[in-house]
């Protein structure tokens, strides 16, 4: 019966197994590029992008290139090929096959199955020899709204690759590129000049889509306006921007702000802001001028210092959400506002907020000290869950020895708990009525709890206790033990040792005095 069981459990075991993951066979035509005497090679998000570790094998010598691996079921790959062993030799994915998000990479989407891929030919989306159909797609940026750069206008996008091409001046205000494109979707931005990319309130970047055998195709839009026809600019004129940061530790340069406006752009022409009542609330007035929709952040510190961006300070609100800011085309949010073209006075807004700084649900962060011992898991308990040791909230690891658990937004009521570690709750008990301070919830006989209340600080704990962490190192000090710790001040008996030493009757690892004392103790007895 027993060994029934196991053979039951082995089966169970392998079958979860092989349900986990898949069999993924590559395939590349080689013929038309040749292949590198020093081999041809894929990179990709299976075997963590490192070029020349992966090499694909030509057995048949076809000119096809193969490998079989084994990945993570129900997963998204991306991979290149290469023909060489560095990143050097990488192919060029065609749009029509790469994804425009994350390098133009090839991309599969595996299921629980096995599955052996069809040949394509290297830098290609088909097989060898098969032309792809393409259509001729013309775009134009209109440049009426704006002072078109000395080096002109230039397009980038996954149409090239994201390296700016410049576009002909077509003599009346607009500027053109016409691309052979293969039928899929194409993301894309206007530059004026190299480096001079369009910033959009209608999202991150432009984009078209179409099918193959689709006539000739065109995409027109007004540099920096999410239209096909430009509204002109207002007039330039003074803005006065303000941010309430009495929530915040300002730092010891101060606030600046950044937007698209600056010159330069950003954090590189940040302009630092003053608060000379000393109120919290820092302001700054400047002149705008440009596009009508101007976006912009505040930052705690400068932002650009020796040459340097700093993106520590930056506020990093959901902006969108809040209700005044917009998609930044980088994974984040800007805030917006559409200037008049005459003088205006912002309203004042807490810091990483849309609203006054009264308006603002705070944030309460619970974080609790290891003092440097590992854990699996860690969560709350206290009165709002019933003093239940499994369904407080659970704690995120910080790292650094530190848990914390955050409630956004903040309790409204008081809040008594106490810290679970691996399903152990802490005792405060010896520690308060040693005089500790920590649990301000107490008996001081069979009860021990922390409190946070309301508008108070966040609180930093230790678990187990009132004090800050010790200093002590546990461990083996014995020099000569197979763990012995080094950075150890304190042993804690754990030492172990390889074998045992010879003439070693106590097992302390040395041969002394005390094991001939022991050994005479023990002269003629008699022995089974």
């Amino acid at each position: 019966m027993k060994l029934l069981f196991f053979s039951f459990i082995t089966c169970f075991f392998a079958t979860s197994l092989s349900a986990q993951q898949a069999s993924i066979t590559f395939q590349v035509d080689m013929t038309e590029e040749g292949a590198n005497p020093a081999g041809v090679f894929i990179a990709g998000s299976f075997q963590g992008w490192i070029a020349g570790a992966s090499q694909l094998i030509d057995d048949d010598g076809d000119g096809i290139f193969t490998l079989t691996v084994i990945v993570d079921a129900n997963t998204n790959i991306q991979w290149k090929y290469l023909n060489g062993p560095s990143w050097d030799y990488a192919e060029s994915v065609p749009p029509a096959c790469g994804n425009p998000i994350d390098n133009n990479n090839r991309a599969f989407d595996v299921t629980d199955s096995d599955a052996v891929l069809d040949v394509v030919c290297y830098g290609s989306c088909q097989a060898c020899g098969i032309t792809a159909i393409t259509t001729e797609v013309t775009l134009t940026v209109l440049t009426e709204n704006i002072s078109v750069a000395d080096d002109g206008m230039f397009l980038a996008g996954s149409v090239n690759g994201w390296a700016g091409e410049a576009m002909v001046d077509n003599g009346d205000g607009s500027w053109s590129i016409t691309k052979s494109l293969e039928a899929t979707t194409y993301e894309f931005k206007f530059q004026n000049g190299v480096d001079g990319w369009e910033e959009l309130t209608c999202g991150g970047n432009r984009s078209f889509s179409f099918i193959e055998n689709d006539p000739a195709f065109s995409v027109t839009g007004c540099f920096g306006q999410c239209s096909e026809t430009c509204v002109i600019d207002p007039d330039p004129a003074d803005i006065t921007f303000s941010i309430d940061a009495s929530q915040i530790s300002v730092d010891t340069d101060g606030v600046y702000l950044m937007g698209s406006f600056t010159s330069p752009a950003w954090q590189a022409g940040a302009i630092l802001m003053s608060d000379a009542d000393g109120d919290g609330i820092y302001t700054v007035t400047t002149t705008v001028s440009g596009a009508a929709d101007i976006q912009f952040k505040f930052n705690n510190g400068n932002p650009f210092v020796g040459g340097v961006t700093d993106y520590t300070g930056e506020e990093s609100a959901d902006f969108i959400n809040l209700g005044c800011g917009v998609d930044n085309g980088v994974g984040g949010t800007n805030r917006i506002h559409s200037r008049l073209g005459v003088s205006e006075t912002l309203t004042t807004t807490c810091f990483n907020s849309c609203v006054d700084c009264a308006l603002v649900q705070p944030v309460l962060v619970l974080t609790v000290d290891l003092c440097l011992a590992t854990a699996a898991e860690v969560r709350l308990t206290g009165a709002l869950w019933n003093w239940d040791l499994t369904v407080g909230p659970l704690a995120t690891d910080n790292g650094d020895g530190t848990w914390a658990v955050t409630f956004d937004p903040a309790p409204t009521d008081d809040l008594d708990y106490l810290w679970i570690v691996d399903g152990v709750e802490e005792d405060l008990l010896d520690d308060m009525m040693a005089g500790g301070s920590c649990a301000q919830v107490t008996d001081f006989t069979t009860y021990a709890q922390r409190s946070w209340l309301v508008d108070s600080p966040n609180p930093s704990d230790v678990f187990g206790q009132c004090e800050p962490c010790s200093s002590l190192v546990f461990g083996c000090m014995y020099p000569n033990a197979t763990n012995y710790n080094e950075l150890a001040n304190d042993d804690d008996g754990s030492c172990m040792f390889s074998e045992d030493c010879l003439g070693d009757v106590d097992g302390d690892q040395l041969a002394g005095t005390t094991d001939l004392l022991l050994l005479l103790s023990g002269f003629g007895s008699i022995c089974d």
